[in-house]
């Protein structure tokens, strides 16, 4: 039961960190940032952070918090680099 409490707090901040970079990330693409330097951005903030977090708790998370991280960085990746599947 604590278990996936902490999951679903781990979840929820990460969602809303997510959410940040992905608002930043739209930025740079309105303001018509180089796709290299948006993919920097995109694996230095996003990737790394998720990542991380899906090794050391993802396969203990339910299947709304798994499909929320996935949500995000499917979203962020497409933002970050056209035509080009990064979270695969």
């Amino acid at each position: 039961m604590t278990v996936n409490c902490v999951c679903d707090a781990n979840t929820d901040v990460l969602c809303k960190k997510g959410q940040e970079h992905l608002f930043c990330l739209r930025k740079l693409r309105s303001f018509n940032v180089n796709k290299t330097l948006m993919t920097m951005f995109y694996k230095s903030f996003i990737q790394s952070l998720l990542w991380f977090s899906m090794i050391c708790w993802f396969w203990n998370c339910s299947v709304e918090n798994k499909n929320a991280l996935t949500w995000i960085m499917k979203h962020c990746s497409k933002v970050a680099v056209a035509k080009k599947k990064m979270w695969n």
